[in-house]
């Protein structure tokens, strides 16, 4: 069996979004023929204006085993006019005629696969959304491999399908239209379709005659058994990733801002520097706070692995939002505190797996960060109980089975 993963980011790319095909690739190469193909990246991209910059570097392959290439194209990203009214109105033709590949625009990928394997039979084709524009991608070589494709959504372009407020603005109506006249086009010749949400499996239902199925994003076993739990002299509270705007981050700041003036708890804000109104919120809201721009993601996960708890600001008014870094959390197997609730899959997800709380006022999380820092300090160890259920099947390996599976019983 061959199969031709492409996704526009991946390793050596710091971020989560990258290992989603990148894993899976990882995966099915045990016994299987595996190409991935992505754009170059350097690995130190730290902003999202760096997710979008050229890198016109001739085209390379790294083999990351004997059955598994990665091959990385050059990428010219999208110019956009310096007149802001013409900016504007190309935007809005942009919307109008439902062409989601302005922004980064893979076509130009489309010669150079074509070309590199032209001689090729892929069994199966498969791309991985974001950018949208990598759907429409995949329905062109789909055309000239014939292979079977799937196609793959860790997000679907907005956030409009998980509002739970459903009363949409004439803007947003507009969007959603041509959102779905732009999936019914390039998802007809798919064979399979994939999110990482529920709402979004629900939606393409409707939209695709694929087979739909949710396949959550997850932490990777090995990588997480191998980290090494490592005694503090602090009782450490980290928050693990980004934090953005949007969210409501009054009950963190300032329930940390009474308990940093125990010199004995440490908070850790481990790559919130990526938004840096954000970052200088925390800086000035907790003085004592460390606050730092991405790092390596294998240094972020020893800091959380020697933490006590993993702090997480959950998202309200919206439904299915699983961030990558809540499965990241399990896979470090440390009490979890999300404060504000989601009131949805993420409180579903801790409670039933019991590996945290959820709470929603200051005075709550005070309480309950004063009574684990007291079992902390009592414990000749300095750790504190940790009951954790069922995490194995939120690992990468498991949930990328679902996918493997339906690969696998299709060419029996």
């Amino acid at each position: 069996m061959k199969i031709l993963l492409i996704s526009y980011y991946a390793p050596p790319l710091n971020a989560i979004t990258s290992l989603r095909a990148f894993t899976l690739g990882q995966q099915i190469s045990n016994n299987h023929e595996v190409h991935l193909v992505t754009r170059h990246w350097k690995g130190t991209e730290n902003t999202w204006s760096d997710l979008n910059k050229s890198n016109l570097n001739p085209s390379k392959i790294k083999k990351v085993n004997n059955n598994f290439s990665l091959h990385y194209l050059p990428y010219q990203e999208t110019k956009y006019s310096s007149n802001k009214i013409f900016r504007k109105f190309t935007t809005l033709k942009s919307k109008l005629s439902a062409n989601f590949s302005r922004n980064i625009d893979l076509d130009q990928f489309y010669e150079l696969i074509i070309t590199k394997f032209n001689d090729t039979q892929f069994d199966f084709i498969y791309v991985t959304s974001p950018p949208l524009s990598i759907i429409n991608l995949g329905n062109k070589l789909q055309k000239h491999f014939k292979s079977k494709l799937i196609c793959d959504f860790r997000d679907l372009h907005n956030n409009l399908l998980l509002k739970k407020n459903k009363e949409y603005n004439l803007k947003e109506k507009i969007e959603l239209y041509n959102l779905k006249k732009y999936l019914k086009k390039n998802l007809k010749n798919s064979f399979l379709t994939s999110t990482a949400s529920e709402p979004f499996t629900s939606f393409l239902t409707k939209i695709t005659k694929a087979d739909t199925i949710t396949v959550l994003n997850g932490y990777e076993t090995v990588l997480f058994k191998e980290l090494k739990s490592e005694r503090s002299e602090y009782f450490e509270v980290s928050v693990l990733g980004t934090l953005y705007e949007a969210q409501d981050l009054s009950i963190m700041l300032n329930s940390f801002k009474q308990l940093s003036k125990n010199k004995k708890i440490r908070f850790n804000f481990i790559g919130t520097g990526a938004i840096p109104k954000v970052a200088s919120l925390i800086k000035k809201k907790i003085p004592n706070a460390i606050v730092t721009d991405k790092i390596e993601r294998l240094d972020a996960l020893k800091i959380g692995k020697r933490s006590q708890i993993l702090f997480y600001v959950g998202w309200k008014g919206y439904k299915g939002v699983y961030s990558g870094k809540i499965f990241e959390y399990l896979g470090l197997k440390k009490n979890i505190l999300i404060a504000p609730g989601d009131c949805d899959v993420i409180d579903n997800l801790i409670n039933k797996n019991k590996v945290g709380i959820s709470l929603n006022t200051e005075a709550e999380v005070i309480k309950y960060l004063e009574l684990k820092f007291n079992e902390w300090r009592n414990n000749k160890n300095k750790v504190i109980n940790f009951e954790g259920l069922d995490i194995d099947k939120y690992s990468r390996e498991n949930q990328n089975l679902k996918i493997i599976k339906k690969m696998r019983k299709s060419i029996k």
